[in-house]
């Protein structure tokens, strides 16, 4: 058996032009070259038993959930604010618009659902297209290995880490369907600007939901994950602009749009700045809320659980008693440095010495510091000193609203002390 085995690995059919054999060697040679190519065969499998063993379990995909936003809301539904390590929003697939998933499949993998987790074809053009340019233009990695490297692997590039990538791409594809790995794979990537995801993303960049996104700016999104920072219209708008207009060509040439809609759509300006963020309101009822919820359901479910939270705080009188004390307080500055000045104009004018006034601000520890000329003292912002220090700094001349800000900063008041 393993003399016939070895026969056919190492006997080389090829006939000279005479139609006669060449010589072929030996037969001890041929069994050295055959014993060399089985022991070859044998360390690959061993290998790639190895590779199998160190796979992450994609079972685990089954009840994956991704880190989510969690909303605090007011007594009529508004946002009051969020609490999140990844600004994300997960959406079915059926909500995010087909230009916007065309433009990813001419970006990024225009045989997705043709192909069996790995692209031979797409690997050599990606290679032969960087070797043109003499850069990095264009990835092969099909987004079902995007995913896989996104979900279970580290950015570390090495040849073990991208055999793993595609073992894992093809036990994807089997186990999910091609609908299910394109949702996934829309909600988990990266955009830059803290967005995780095409709903996040198009709040981040537009100020609307993914849904509503016109041509021009669903090739821009589609145009981000290769490299968030260099393509981002807020810091390389020139940048950004090019990638955009090379998203609409393949699209384009994909037969995904007509060259006037490509026309079109580079017209459209580009979006350079980030959308206004209002100011933070009720900033004190927010910390009391955590300071209650995180010890309960523990802080990894509070700022990636998704959590909708609805409380009692009315968004605008809230907004309007802030209004209110700030514009006071900024009146009460106004005055405080009228007063101030003609205190020292009258000491001045009586010869009289001027006393020390003290000095009042926030660590990066939250920590309130109070002193005179001399030693410091230190106390934790908000504890019995507090008051004591403020009324020092505001009747020395001391902004009011920079005085009331040690509270602020740290939110001192949320525990009700003071």
């Amino acid at each position: 058996m393993f003399h016939a085995l070895f026969d056919r690995l190492t006997n080389v059919q090829k006939r000279s032009p005479d139609g006669r054999r060449p010589f072929a060697g030996s037969p001890g040679e041929r069994y050295a070259v055959g014993a060399l190519g089985l022991a070859g065969w044998l360390l690959g499998m061993v290998f790639l038993h190895q590779l199998l063993l160190d796979l992450p379990d994609i079972d685990k995909l089954e009840n994956y959930t991704p880190p989510l936003i969690t909303r605090i809301y007011d007594v009529h539904g508004g946002i009051i604010t969020e609490l999140f390590t990844e600004r994300r929003t997960v959406i079915p697939l059926n909500d995010i618009p087909v230009n916007l998933q065309n433009a990813f499949l001419a970006t990024e993998d225009d045989h997705f659902f043709t192909h069996w987790g790995i692209n031979p074809r797409g690997i050599v053009r990606a290679a032969l297209a960087n070797l043109r340019h003499g850069r990095v233009v264009e990835g092969g990695s099909t987004i079902t290995q995007q995913l896989s490297k996104v979900l279970f692997f580290t950015q570390e590039k090495t040849i073990t880490r991208k055999l793993r990538e595609f073992l894992l791409a093809l036990q994807l594809e089997h186990h999910y369907s091609k609908e299910e790995i394109f949702q996934l794979y829309l909600n988990q990537i990266y955009f830059g600007s803290g967005a995780y995801g095409v709903e996040a993303a198009a709040r981040t960049y537009f100020g609307k939901h993914v849904k509503e996104l016109n041509l021009a700016e669903c090739a821009l999104l589609a145009g981000l994950p290769r490299s968030p920072r260099n393509y981002s219209p807020f810091q390389n708008p020139q940048t950004a602009s090019r990638r955009r207009a090379w998203v609409l060509s393949r699209l384009r040439r994909s037969g995904y749009i007509t060259i006037r809609e490509e026309t079109e759509a580079n017209q459209v300006p580009m979006v350079t700045q980030k959308i206004p963020v209002a100011p933070p309101v009720g900033a004190y009822f927010v910390e009391y809320l955590r300071q209650m919820l995180e010890p309960k359901y523990g802080e990894n479910a509070l700022y990636q659980g998704g959590y909708s939270i609805y409380t009692t705080l009315d968004l605008k009188m809230q907004r309007a008693g802030e209004e209110a004390m700030n514009k006071a307080l900024a009146g009460f500055d106004v005055q405080a440095a009228k007063d101030r000045a003609q205190q020292l104009a009258d000491l001045k004018k009586q010869k009289k010495p001027i006393p020390p006034r003290a000095a009042v601000h926030n660590d990066r520890q939250g920590a309130g510091r109070s002193g005179r000329p001399g030693p410091a003292h230190w106390g934790l912002a908000g504890d019995g000193r507090r008051p004591r220090v403020q009324g020092i700094a505001v009747q020395s001349g001391v902004s009011g609203a920079a005085a009331t800000r040690i509270g602020f900063q740290t939110f001192c008041l949320a525990g009700g002390d003071g």
